[in-house]
């Protein structure tokens, strides 16, 4: 039975992954979901290689030119290879220096077009006049040398061109004559001082987006783009600007001018801009901003002003004249000092949701502060010198959901801090010296999932009466993620995390916490609830055994090793054995078995009914006299789990085999079927183009003027609490800290059968 099913497999196999017929050598091909077929190649070469089916999509990237890469695209190279249906070519990062006028002739589909990072340097402008669909060219990274005198390239319906990183250092109004319906165009990373004479050319009005960043540019004329009425979106970041005053471009909407020269803002920089809705001018040296400076944007809703050398306090009417400010950034304005004076900013801004004064040198925060702002959600005061907070500061913001206060010099906190703020759900305090949380700080707060206390000087989470409370008001029942790392604190018990039922992440390293009796029931607990360690992922390897939710519980194990290490040092044996905690801590019991430290024989008692499991741990570096008195004795049986483990793993090892290799067949024989009916499919269905975008991006259309972007913010959450299985593990510790995946599992050994 088993050599049949392996053949079985191994047959299905065969037939899945047998070549396809219509995909020559040196490619290999898959399916698309649009329904035609990507052929990956490492060359071309029509005297050796032919394509037949429907082959959509062709890519040639990462080839040296030792390993046999032609140079050049040949006259009707694509037609040749039998690959006319193409609707998207990507050829990159390959040797190809030359492409002749009629290379890409015979391609009425070809939509997308990539030759980036190649060594091209002369094109020739009518390469693409008779490819009526193609509307996105990159060609990116390539050495091109254009005669400036003509026009670059010839295309009625091209609508993106990507020319960054090409090394030019002039454009004439000549070059881009014949892109009549250019949308979107990429002169990024060039080096380009000059734009003045480019933007002559009437026709060239229909570019929605324009990106320039990355350039030399250090003066824009006024009326230079006036002309220009559908250029929505304009980048101009990492230049040489120290101007932007009487700039007329009517319909621009997104501005970025970071990382360039300016020191000042007045009511002339935006001027002639006033549909402008986004503007970055972060990274510049801005030390004053006029009271007037944005009183021609009225529909203005992301300033960002990070990093700059801003003097507080702000305007008071800087503000004044936009009401619809969303987000507001000034972050890195170490200078500033002061956020707002007592009137604080004058207008309604009832839709500012975001604000960062973080890293702003602020000494003291009120709550006039926040006045006409009561909707903000995320509010960042980290890494400034805030050393107290009054309890009404955050009482004006109602809907505040996230609240970053970390790295400041606070030393405690009002317990009414957050009476007003019932919608808070993450809160970071990590950084600041407090000494103790009280519990009623939490007591409004029933939202809280997320809550960052690391690097604090914390030396207990809550006393024994604080916990009481806690249980009794249901305080911080939705938390999910609880940081503790790096404080003071010696000892943590069950009841210090009683309360919060959701959690799913505790993060308790780097405290100098005693090894004893509570440390080791709550790592137990911990495991026992699947709750995590706050820690990267797959740092250690483990052995995932195919019959049994168990290796879940084995990983929880596993990813309290660093804990256990740092608390417990390795010199006697532990074992203990815990009942599957119910929702009221302290429900069941824990019975401990002591063992000679060089035993390998382990003898321990384990309980179970038909509701409970039982998990039985071995951790090093604890004294039974700290956990037991003298005169408790737990029971104990004269049975071997090592061997009962190993044979477990072989009943099995046998019968998992069989069901893991039939389930390999049935799938194996699905995808078999749905590839033969796919490629019957294709075979049968017209040609026609079916191009959705380009590979990894998407192709820009008109919008009569409208932003082709849009800022999307959102919030980080934690995972839901996963669940629990009712199972018996025995993990030896011990060994494990010794060898890594030198554990035994033994799952309820006495229901076995007994031919087993």
């Amino acid at each position: 039975m088993r050599r049949m099913l392996v053949l079985l497999a191994l047959l299905g196999a065969c037939a899945c992954l047998a070549p396809d017929s219509t995909c020559p050598a040196q490619c290999r091909c898959t399916l698309n979901s649009s329904g035609g077929t990507i052929a990956r190649c490492s060359t071309l070469d029509a005297a050796e290689q032919q394509f037949s089916g429907n082959i959509q999509r062709l890519e040639v990237s990462n080839i040296a030119p030792q390993d046999g890469w032609l140079n050049t695209l040949e006259d009707r190279l694509f037609v040749d290879l039998g690959l006319s249906h193409l609707d998207s070519i990507k050829i990159t990062n390959t040797s190809l220096k030359s492409i002749d006028i009629n290379a890409f002739r015979g391609l009425p589909n070809l939509y997308d077009l990539d030759l980036s990072d190649n060594n091209i340097v002369i094109i020739d402008p009518d390469t693409f006049e008779f490819s009526a669909f193609l509307h996105r060219l990159v060609l990116a990274g390539n050495p091109l040398k254009p005669d400036v005198s003509k026009y670059l390239l010839k295309s009625e319906s091209l609508t993106e061109l990507d020319i960054s990183r090409c090394n030019l250092s002039t454009i004439t109004p000549e070059m881009f004559s014949k892109l009549d319906n250019l949308i979107f165009l990429n002169l990024a990373s060039n080096y380009l001082k000059d734009i003045g004479h480019f933007w002559k050319y009437k026709d060239f009005e229909f570019v929605e987006e324009l990106d320039l960043s990355d350039n030399q540019i250090q003066k824009i004329d006024t009326k230079i783009l006036s002309e220009h009425s559908e250029l929505v979106t304009l980048n101009l970041r990492k230049n040489l600007l120290q101007s932007f005053d009487y700039v007329d471009i009517p319909e621009l909407e997104d501005l970025d001018i970071s990382q360039n020269r300016f020191q000042e803002i007045n009511a002339n920089t935006f001027k002639n801009v006033p549909e402008v809705i986004h503007v970055n001018m972060s990274y510049n040296q801005i030390h004053f901003i006029a009271e007037d400076s944005f009183i021609h944007v009225p529909n203005l809703k992301h300033l960002d002003l990070s990093h700059n050398k801003i003097n507080g306090p702000l305007p008071v009417y800087m503000l004044t004249k936009n009401p619809d400010i969303e987000n507001l950034k000034l972050s890195g304005n170490k200078n500033m000092k002061v956020f707002t004076g007592e009137e604080g900013l004058s207008g309604q801004h009832n839709n500012l949701y975001i604000l960062d004064i973080s890293d702003c040198g602020l000494e003291v925060i009120k709550s006039n502060s926040f006045q006409r702002m009561e909707n903000i959600g995320t509010l960042n005061l980290s890494n400034n010198a805030i050393r107290t907070l009054d309890a009404d500061v955050f009482s004006r913001l109602k809907r505040l959901s996230v609240l970053d206060i970390s790295n400041n010099q606070l030393l405690t906190l009002n317990t009414s801090l957050f009476s007003a703020n019932s919608e808070l759900r993450k809160l970071i305090v990590s950084g600041n010296p407090l000494m103790n949380f009280s519990p009623k700080l939490f007591m409004h707060v029933h939202r809280l999932h997320y809550l960052d206390a690391s690097h604090c000087q914390l030396s207990e989470v809550w006393s024994f009466r604080d916990a009481a409370f806690m249980n009794t008001h249901k305080i911080l029942a939705n938390l999910e993620f609880f940081n503790l790392s790096n404080n003071n604190m010696k000892h943590l018990h069950i009841n210090d995390f009683g309360s919060a039922h959701a959690l799913t992440t505790v993060d308790i390293r780097n405290n100098p916490m005693s090894c004893t009796k509570h440390f080791t029931e709550l790592i137990q607990w911990f495991i026992s609830q699947e709750i995590d360690p706050e820690r990267q992922k797959n740092e250690l390897s483990t052995e995932l055994l195919d019959f049994d939710n168990n290796d879940r519980a084995v990983e929880k194990s596993i990813e309290w090793k660093e804990v256990i290490e740092q608390v417990c040092p390795t010199s006697t044996d532990l074992a203990i054995s815990v009942k599957k905690f119910k929702n009221v801590v302290g429900s069941e019991t824990i019975k401990v078995i002591e063992e000679e430290p060089k035993q390998h024989k382990k003898e321990m008692t384990t309980e179970t009914t038909n509701t409970d499991s039982t998990l039985t741990l071995l951790i090093p570096g604890v004294d039974l006299g700290d956990i037991f008195p003298a005169n408790e004795s737990p029971e104990q049986t004269e049975e071997d789990p090592k061997e009962k483990g190993e044979e477990l793993l072989r009943y099995y090892n046998i019968y998992g085999w069989i069901y893991w290799t039939f389930v390999l067949f049935v799938f194996v024989l699905l995808m078999a079927i749905i590839n033969l009916t796919g490629a019957l499919c294709c075979r049968q269905a017209p040609a026609r183009p079916s191009y959705i975008g380009p590979v990894g991006g998407y192709v820009r259309t008109k919008n009569d003027g409208g932003s082709l972007y849009y800022k999307l913010y959102e919030e980080c959450s934690v995972p839901n609490t996963p669940i629990v299985k009712n199972k018996t593990v025995v993990l030896d510790f011990n060994q494990f800290l010794k060898k890594p995946n030198a554990y035994n599992i033994v799952k309820d050994i006495d229901t076995l059968p007994s031919q087993v």
